[in-house]
C-alpha cells in the first residue's frame, strides 16, 4: 500500500471518529506525500479512500492557491472517478464526487476548460466569457448525470435535490433545455469521461513542485 493510501484511510477513520484536528493533520500529510513522491499515484489501488481523503481536506479550507485547489480537486475527481468505475453501483462514491463538484466548481472550472479544449492558444483562454460559461455548464451536467444515476442521493436531501433543481433555474447559459434530459444526462456522462481521461494524462505527468 503506498504512503498516501495509508495516511487517507487514516484520516478518514479519524475523522469519523469526530477527532477533526489530527484528521486534518492526516489529510494534509496525504498530500505533503504525494507531493513528494508523485509516481505512487500510479501505484494506488484504494481510489476510493485516496479520492474521498483529498476532497476532505479541501472542506477545512485552509488552502488558499487556487493553483494547489486545482490540483488536489482534480486528482479527487480523477480517483472518485476510477472507483465508480470498479463499482458502478457505489452511491457513496457518487455523494462524494458530486459533492467535489459543487464545492471545487472554482478551480474545477479550469480543469473542465482544459478537458474540453476550451483554451485558445499558448494556454491562453479564449477571448470572451463564453468557455468559462461552458466548462461551467459542463459541471452542471457532470453532476446531474451522477444524481440522475443514483436517485437515492436526491430522495432524502436537500442539498442535492437543490443541485437538481437548478437544472430548470435558467442560469445554465449553455445548456439547451429543448434538448431533454436525457441529452443533459449522455453530455454529463461523456465530459465525466473526457475529464477523467484528462485529469489521469496531467497528474502523471505533473511534477506537483507547488
Amino acid at each position: 500500500m503506498t504512503d498516501i493510501e495509508t495516511k487517507s484511510i487514516k484520516g478518514i477513520s479519524l475523522l469519523k471518529q469526530s477527532k477533526n484536528e489530527e484528521a486534518y493533520n492526516e489529510l494534509l500529510d496525504a498530500y505533503l506525500s504525494l507531493k513528494r513522491d508523485v509516481p505512487q499515484l500510479k501505484k494506488v489501488k484504494c481510489f476510493e479512500e485516496v479520492g474521498t481523503a483529498l476532497f476532505l481536506l479541501l472542506t477545512y479550507e485552509t488552502i488558499d492557491d487556487i493553483d494547489i485547489k486545482q490540483r488536489i480537486s482534480s486528482i479527487s475527481y480523477m480517483f472518485l472517478s476510477k472507483a465508480l468505475n470498479e463499482a458502478p453501483d457505489n452511491a457513496n462514491c457518487a455523494k462524494f464526487r458530486v459533492m467535489l463538484l459543487d464545492y471545487c466548481k472554482e478551480p474545477l472550472q479550469y480543469t473542465a476548460m482544459s478537458a474540453l479544449n476550451l483554451c485558445g492558444g499558448f494556454g491562453f483562454m479564449s477571448l470572451g466569457a463564453m468557455p468559462e460559461l461552458r466548462s461551467r455548464d459542463a459541471l452542471y451536467m457532470m453532476k446531474y448525470y451522477d444524481l440522475r444515476s443514483f436517485p437515492i442521493l436526491r430522495m432524502h436531501n436537500e442539498f442535492f435535490q437543490n443541485i437538481e433543481n437548478d437544472f430548470t433555474s435558467g442560469n445554465y447559459d449553455t445548456i439547451n433545455l429543448d434538448n431533454g434530459k436525457d441529452y443533459i444526462i449522455q453530455t454529463g456522462k461523456i465530459t465525466t469521461t473526457l475529464k477523467t481521461s484528462s485529469n489521469q494524462k496531467k497528474s502523471m505527468n505533473n511534477n506537483m513542485n507547488r
